[in-house]
């Protein structure tokens, strides 16, 4: 009964992250452009390539066949998500699903850990009933598996009671504030993410201009931004990229700066 648990909750991660991918396809192909630095049609056509293989790798763990190969893909994703945290960008190994994308970096860790124990477990399984072997079978860590499991959707209330959000001396606008600003054309609005993720959508009338572009004051003399109040925004708000854009242009004098900390992640959810 216990492997009979574990099979369909392993079964239904895939599924759901496959879920999570398609009912977002632009969104997680952002994030995949932006962390691979992927062009956008090339990261769009990954992120389909994703859900097919996560809905297969779910009917193989339902059936139970490749288990020693499937066993190797948390460990991808872990590898995908250490380097995601050193590029401090969203990972998107779990799509867009609101539950599986609430997940603070422990319960990504925790969630990883528990799916290569429950698929060692299951591999492990399945080889002892192959051979009708009288060694148990491994219950004991399948348990652990799920325990892990368990544990890394109640990391979730804990980042939610406690957000990573990085405090700004900034002034912030609001979503009103935004569309007023492409409304009456009051403001500039400006795309601090990179080029690959801004191809692949942007809020409506804003221009690109990179967090870490080398030519700056170029870029700022080219959109003839003098004298013109700006609101830059990012990924969203766990995204420090405007704060860093607005701190350097306010380095070049520019002083009509502010942030939509809510960024590209709010924009696209009020669409």
């Amino acid at each position: 009964m216990l492997m009979r648990i574990l099979q369909g909750t392993l079964a239904a991660i895939f599924l759901l992250s496959a879920i999570g991918k398609g009912l977002h396809p632009t969104d997680t192909a952002m994030d995949l452009a932006g962390l691979f630095l992927l062009p956008a049609g090339l990261a769009r056509a990954a992120v389909y390539a994703l859900i097919l293989f996560e809905l297969t790798v779910a009917i193989l763990i339902l059936v139970r066949r490749y288990l020693g190969l499937i066993l190797w893909i948390p460990v991808f994703f872990f590898a995908v998500f250490l380097y995601s945290l050193w590029q401090n960008q969203s990972c998107s190994c779990f799509g867009e699903l609101p539950l599986l994308r609430a997940l603070p970096a422990t319960g990504h860790g925790l969630l990883l850990a528990g799916m290569f124990l429950g698929l060692y477990c299951l591999q492990r399984d399945a080889s002892v009933t192959n051979r009708r072997s009288d060694r148990p079978r491994p219950a004991i860590l399948a348990g652990f598996a799920l325990i892990l499991l368990a544990a890394a959707l109640l990391t979730i209330p804990l980042a939610g009671s406690n957000p990573e959000v990085r405090p700004s001396s900034l002034d912030t606008v609001t979503l009103d504030d935004v569309w007023q600003a492409i409304d009456t054309g009051s403001a500039v609005l400006i795309d601090a993410r990179s080029p690959f993720q801004y191809d692949i959508g942007h809020i409506p009338g804003a221009i690109n201009i990179p967090v870490d572009a080398e030519n700056l004051p170029a870029l700022y003399e080219n959109h003839d931004l003098r004298d013109r109040e700006l609101i830059i925004y990012c990924a969203g708000p766990h995204c420090d990229a405007a704060e860093r854009l607005a701190a350097r242009l306010r380095e070049l004098g520019h002083r009509r700066v502010r942030v939509f900390s809510g960024g590209w992640e709010a924009w696209s959810a009020q669409q």
